[in-house]
């Protein structure tokens, strides 16, 4: 009897993986996002739930959803020889195993450095730091405090930490610049000045 078995690509366990140790030394939490495993309930309600099975691995937040698509690989495929128990007791040998082939790579403009010095900054306060280069757009560092350790999410995440982290009062979970709505502030001053200025209703040195 033959059985076919899905070999998966598990992203979330690489770190086990013998290789060359890279050392983090920032969180972004907000901006990677996590990883979580799909149940039942979950895959019932997904549009593309074919691609998955139940046990697999989803994006849920950060980088890891939006590039979900590109991140997750395809599934390889595994024919085992199997007794009338099901018992494994060998390989096909007419039929060649499909292996799985990796996700894609995702590159970020984030400057490590930066990013490092404004979470020390804003460890200690709620609220967001954003730094952009105004010449092309690309984001430079991204804080949104307070955060979570992603570490929470890999692997298998106990009841009493997920229920310390989601009645946290500071809403740790709470990515406050894509989800935070917050007055402008005087930083709208400059675009209105901009504005007037290039329109020639006014002079450079007239109050309003």
């Amino acid at each position: 009897m033959h059985r076919r078995t899905q070999t998966r690509i598990n992203r979330d366990k690489l770190h086990s993986v013998s290789g060359t140790v890279i050392s983090f030394c920032v969180n972004m939490s907000h901006v990677l996002g996590y990883v979580k495993e799909i149940d039942r309930s979950l895959l019932g309600n997904m549009v593309d739930f074919e691609q998955y099975d139940v046990g697999d691995l989803i994006g849920w937040q950060g980088i890891e959803k939006q590039y979900e698509n590109q991140l997750r690989g395809t599934k390889g495929l595994a024919f085992l020889q199997v007794d009338a128990f099901g018992r494994e007791v060998g390989t096909v040998k007419d039929i060649n195993d499909i292996k799985p082939i990796p996700g894609k790579n995702v590159f970020t403009t984030i400057d490590l450095s930066l990013q490092k010095t404004l979470e020390k900054a804003m460890s200690s306060y709620k609220g967001i730091a954003l730094v952009t280069d105004p010449a092309t757009g690309q984001i430079l560092a991204f804080v949104s405090s307070p955060d979570f350790s992603p570490g929470i999410f890999t692997g298998n995440t106990t009841l009493r930490q997920w229920r310390e982290i989601v009645s946290d009062p500071t809403k740790p979970l709470l990515n406050r610049i894509t989800n935070g709505l917050y007055p402008p502030g005087s930083t709208l001053k400059m675009i209105t000045a901009i504005a007037l200025l290039e329109g020639l209703t006014i002079e450079q040195n007239e109050e309003f």
